[in-house]
């Protein structure tokens, strides 16, 4: 089955020597102004980076890879759906998906989509090579994508994701609740500690709980066993009461 599935600016400010009546004779010209060409996708992310490598002194800045690019090396988010494919252009074969493709006798191929996340290995300019780190059974696959099928995860100061609505599935019964699911979730991500990790993908109507004119959504939170879902009303996303763990913890 197939996968269901760049920045840190600082500055330096020096005392700069008094200028001469030429100079500043000079200096009131102003120069013709020539536009900058807008980065890359490969030269932003070096930009960050190097800039975020220098600022916190902890890390080094990427190494090179391929022809040109950056082993960037981090965790990001998918926007989209998309093929992986194995090399750097658009009409490359596909990734094969070969367990799936024995199950159900017809070629079958990995695809990444925003219940996906990925490592970025190299970035090339308009491309990049991933490894799939979420789901983790799928975590020895790899492959190409566009650039701009990845985005850099936004975390709180304490290291949590920030959830957009690029992070959920949508569908009927959701999509008019966008803003008061992802305000839900990312309070239940913060204010229950046993709620990780989160899976935005799971977002969905409860078939049982609610009505039709007061719906009742959930989130699955841990893995395997662990598991469990927490229920929400759309309008629990302003609820003065925090979305904490119940001792004992409910399985669902």
């Amino acid at each position: 089955m197939a996968a269901l599935t760049g920045c840190f600016a600082f500055g330096l400010v020096a005392d700069a020597p008094a200028s001469t009546p030429a100079q500043a004779a000079q200096k009131s010209s102003p120069a013709p102004s020539v536009a900058a060409p807008a980065p890359s996708v490969a030269e932003s992310d070096e930009t960050a980076a190097i800039i975020k490598a220098s600022a916190l002194g902890t890390a080094t800045p990427p190494a090179a890879c391929g022809e040109g690019g950056l082993a960037l090396g981090d965790v990001v988010a998918v926007t989209g759906r998309h093929e992986l494919r194995s090399a750097a252009e658009s009409d490359a074969p596909r990734i094969k998906n070969e367990k799936a493709t024995r199950l159900l006798k017809t070629p079958q191929y990995h695809v990444i989509d925003n219940s996906t996340k990925v490592r970025r290995l190299c970035v090339q300019d308009q491309w990049t090579k991933v490894r799939i780190t979420s789901p983790d059974w799928l975590s020895d696959v790899s492959g190409w994508v566009p650039g701009t099928a990845l985005r850099v995860i936004e975390r709180t100061e304490t290291g949590q994701q920030i959830f957009t609505e690029a992070d959920f599935i949508w569908d009927t019964d959701t999509s008019q609740f966008k803003a008061q699911i992802t305000t839900a979730v990312n309070r239940i991500s913060a204010e229950n500690p046993k709620c990780s990790p989160i899976d935005p993908g799971s977002v969905a109507k409860s078939p049982s709980r609610g009505t039709p004119d007061d719906p009742v959504f959930f989130v699955t939170c841990g893995t395997g066993a662990e598991a469990f879902n927490v229920w929400f009303r759309p309008d629990d996303a302003e609820a003065q009461t925090a979305f904490t763990a119940k001792a004992p913890l409910e399985n669902s």
